[in-house]
């Protein structure tokens, strides 16, 4: 049972600093008694007395978990503006509690194995090989298939037995490198189907799953809670696959054993889990609640940490040896599956997670146990969360939460911060601009200053008026970039300065840090695939690659500039990223089709092999080739970039084809995809793709060149013709350069070309059509495409290297250099790695792209001409090629 102590200290009331009170829930006496020394605090007794109208703030406190109808009240008070400071881990959490549990199903025979209706079909699938297992001396069951992955197939299990005060199911898992979710339904006894998901390691675990975690099918109310399943209502259990939510693209299996039941002793509602389970969830049409609040969810539990006080942002000073919980990613989410699904807005929408986050305590090791979240977007705008990892019975916890009261009660505070351009449009040049929401905690309106500094050379400063309890968003806009901005590693600050003190929010953007951070979350990710891929999508890895051959060559020829950043390189070394894209190119060549064609990590179980990403994958492998001193491994991959550049032409569209198509696949033909010129984009299963559009030229443009330069024999001149034939093309059809990849062949061919018209000619569509899209003042554009718009930054500079960069091209360059390298950014390459380390699809492959496309342009920035040709670097100075 659980206390609730109303404190009301009258003779501090004349004397208090803040009109309303401190709402507190929990019962831990201790910790109130010494709060109170301090604040006026008003416990809560009742889920009904949260509310933004009496107090806001809100502590939660106590080592027992708050009745489950606190929720939506805390939800709904920060989406209120409200502040949230939750001391110890336990107040929210609502998994399972159990002794002893009773075996629900022996595995003594095989049970029923069903295929459940789905309605998306599962595709180019296999049915599974299903077989009995011992574990531990345990039976159990294991689904797998060697060929393709698997097809929707689940065993069955009837719940005849279970009587109404189990609730929770128990058992043990496991799923290989491309099973990494098992989906679980119940059919109740009105024939409803209930579904709920179970990440899954590689390695054996215990998992243990509450009834009240399964969602009904078509559940589609993000704020309200759904019905809960009645456990003596369950009448069937199913557990297998759901080709809908898992990645069904590889050979695959899972096991299961040791199933049982049990009595949970805790409330009856919603696990924090499924917080981590919204795209799973939406990928087969039900909508998870938003409504949970758990911020320890997933934190580390450790003992005996030495917990110290970083000195930043709150005032105070702790030094303590304790048991902690560690803070955990901010917005972890198990990644979605589906096949393009980084490119949709529901998925990637970076615009409501735009936040501010201060890490205030730390254990021995530098991992954050207390930490400060202030929204500036999205669901939560205006409110924050504060983590102590401390319990409340801790004396120390009162001392660190006392100077947060005074800081998010008494002082405006930045709350988010980005980074744009002007319009060139509408201002006719172009300046970055820092936008900043601001959090004004008090119910007057006050005026502020805000200013900015950027390496010391763009400042600026406005002046603002805040509104009474609001969360607004102003704009810091700045000079002109210079050409002496140290755009590689430059000390940035914003402030926030009123007449109750100032605010303020700064670090360093050092690209060569972020460019480690990037090259490691890569080696990491290999290192979950069994194949030596990095994602699911090899065109984006293969970008990565080329910037990790030619960091390693830096770094072996200056070894001094490690010396740097020693502490990333104690994480990962330089050998590992070389092995990394050693095995990742030896991977591509070793699976290389007799055709010539490589798989692309997506679309082999279907057939499908795609000329233009190939291409992009042969222009890494080609472009690289200058950093390989081994022969036999040259030897390897120029042999297998050979093979690809020819296979490719056989998709070559001639006047003859052309008019062949034109009666063959008029549709196709209608839509310009047919013209003498093009590519075909290859096969699609038991189809032949013979057209295409322009850009599929574009991606394989730069490899032809390479080849035209590096192939051996015969077979240069011959794809020297290629080259020639495709540049001159290319360039004068003046196709427009918007992405990338069009914009990178348009600078391939201008450094390969001896004809100045088609110098001028590239020239001209880089700035009409390339340049000027970047000019238009997009917050955020880095992160389009699923990541791939970052790497718009190469070109760019290649830009500025070929014909000398202005301060529209260096504001561009900056807003792509803070984003990625500036740590306390929320977007920026550290976060997203830390919060996305599993690349299957959704956003997560997303940033795996963005690591690999943005560590190619943080080499070139470094190093410029190192992503280059060697002969292209060395044939001339910047701005004079």
């Amino acid at each position: 049972m659980q206390r609730f102590l109303f404190l009301t200290l009258s003779a501090f009331l004349a004397s208090a600093l803040h009109a309303a009170p401190v709402l507190v829930a929990g019962d831990d006496r201790a910790f109130l008694r010494r709060l109170s020394s301090s604040f006026e605090i008003k416990s809560v007794a009742d889920a009904g007395d949260i509310d933004i109208r009496t107090s806001r703030v809100l502590i939660l406190s106590g080592d027992e978990p708050l009745p489950a109808d606190f929720r939506i009240p805390i939800d709904r008070f920060l989406r209120a503006g409200g502040n949230l400071i939750t001391v110890g881990a336990d107040a929210l959490r609502y998994e399972p509690r159990f002794e002893t549990t009773r075996p629900l199903f022996a595995f003594d025979t095989l049970p029923a194995v069903v295929r459940p209706e789905r309605s998306k079909p599962g595709g180019s699938v296999d049915a599974p090989v299903v077989t009995l297992i011992e574990h531990e001396g345990e039976r159990g069951i294991r689904f797998e298939t060697t060929g393709r992955g698997m097809r929707d197939a689940m065993f069955e299990i009837p719940l005849r037995g279970m009587s109404p005060g189990e609730n929770t199911l128990v058992f043990e898992a496991r799923g290989s490198h491309y099973m990494d979710l098992l989906p679980i339904e119940i059919t109740d006894r009105k024939g409803k189907i209930w579904y709920t998901f179970v990440p899954l390691d590689t390695l054996w675990q215990r998992y243990a799953v509450s009834l009240a975690d399964f969602l009904p099918g078509g559940w589609s109310d993000p704020d309200t809670p759904y019905p809960l399943l009645a456990p003596s209502q369950a009448a069937v259990l199913r557990m297998g696959m759901n080709t809908m939510a898992v990645w069904r693209e590889k050979a695959m299996s899972f096991d299961v054993a040791a199933l049982r039941t049990a009595r949970s002793t805790g409330e009856y509602t919603p696990s924090s889990r499924l917080k981590q389970l919204r795209l799973p969830f939406e990928q087969i049409g039900i909508t998870a609640p938003t409504w949970i609040v758990d911020p320890f969810f997933g934190g580390e539990y450790v003992r005996d940490a030495a917990i110290r006080s970083t000195g930043r942002y709150f005032s105070g000073r702790i030094s303590t040896t304790t048991s902690a919980t560690l803070v955990p990613p901010l917005y972890y989410e198990h990644p979605g599956s589906a096949t393009g699904s980084d490119h949709k807005k529901s998925v990637r929408d970076k615009q409501t997670r735009m936040m501010r986050t201060v890490t205030f305590l730390t254990d021995g090791k530098g991992r954050s146990a207390g930490e400060f979240v202030q929204y500036g977007r999205g669901r939560y705008a205006g409110g924050s969360i504060t983590l102590v990892g401390l319990g409340s019975g801790r004396p120390e916890a009162a001392e660190i939460v006392a100077p947060v009261l005074r800081k998010i009660t008494e002082t405006p505070r930045i709350a988010g911060f980005s980074i744009n351009t002007t319009e060139f449009e509408q201002e006719g040049r172009v300046r970055p601009v820092l936008l900043t929401e601001i959090v004004n905690p008090l119910g007057r309106e006050t005026e502020a200053t805000l200013s900015a500094d950027l390496g010391g050379i763009l400042r600026s400063e406005t002046k603002v008026k805040l509104t009474p309890y609001g969360c607004r968003q102003y704009r810091i806009e700045l000079p002109e970039v210079p050409e002496n901005f140290p755009m590689k590693r430059f000390e940035w600050k914003i402030v926030c300065s009123t007449p109750q003190g100032r605010d303020t929010v700064g670090d360093t953007a050092d690209t060569e840090r972020a460019l480690i951070t990037a090259l490691r979350h890569m080696v990491r990710t290999q290192r979950l695939y069994p194949d030596g891929r990095i994602s699911n999508h090899f065109f984006g890895d293969a970008y990565g690659v080329r910037a990790m051959f030619a960091y390693s060559d830096l770094l072996n020829r200056d070894p001094g500039r490690m010396k740097c950043n020693a502490d990333l390189w104690e994480t990962v070394s330089p050998e590992e990223i070389r092995r990394c894209g050693e095995r990742f190119f030896d991977m591509l060549a070793d699976r290389q089709l007799p055709s010539g064609a490589w798989p692309m990590g997506y679309g082999e179980h279907a057939r499908i092999y795609n000329v233009a990403d190939c291409g992009q994958m042969a222009i890494s492998i080609g472009q690289s080739l200058r950093y390989v001193n081994d022969a036999a491994l040259r030897g390897k991959w120029l042999s297998s970039l050979t093979k690809f550049g020819h296979w490719a032409e056989t998709y070559y569209i001639d006047s003859a084809r052309s008019e062949r198509l034109r009666h063959e696949n008029p549709g196709e033909f209608a839509k310009g995809e047919a013209r003498p010129g093009f590519y075909g984009l290859g096969p699609a299963g038991r189809k032949e793709r013979l057209t295409g559009p322009s850009w599929v030229l574009s991606d394989i443009l730069g490899a032809q060149i390479t080849l035209a330069r590096s192939a051996g024999g015969s077979e240069r001149k011959e794809f020297r013709r290629i080259a020639d034939r495709n540049a001159e093309f290319y360039a004068r059809g003046r196709f427009s350069a918007v992405s990338y990849f069009q914009a990178e062949a348009l600078c391939w061919i201008y450094l390969d070309t001896q004809d100045r018209e088609l110098k001028g000619i590239c020239r001209e569509t880089l700035h009409d059509t390339f340049l000027s899209g970047l000019y238009r003042g997009r917050e955020l554009d880095m992160y389009d495409m699923g990541g791939r718009a970052t790497l718009k930054a190469l070109p760019l500079l290649y830009c500025a290297e070929l014909f000398g960069s202005d301060a529209a091209m260096r504001a561009v360059l900056l807003k792509y250099v803070w984003s990625f390298a500036s740590p306390t950014y929320v977007h920026s390459m550290e976060n997203l790695s830390k919060n996305m380390p599993r690349p299957v699809h959704g956003e997560a492959i997303g940033a795996a792209k963005y690591a690999a496309l943005s560590a190619l342009w943080a080499v070139e920035l470094l190093e410029p001409g190192s992503t280059l040709m060697e002969d292209f670097s060395e044939s001339a100075a910047p701005g004079q090629k």
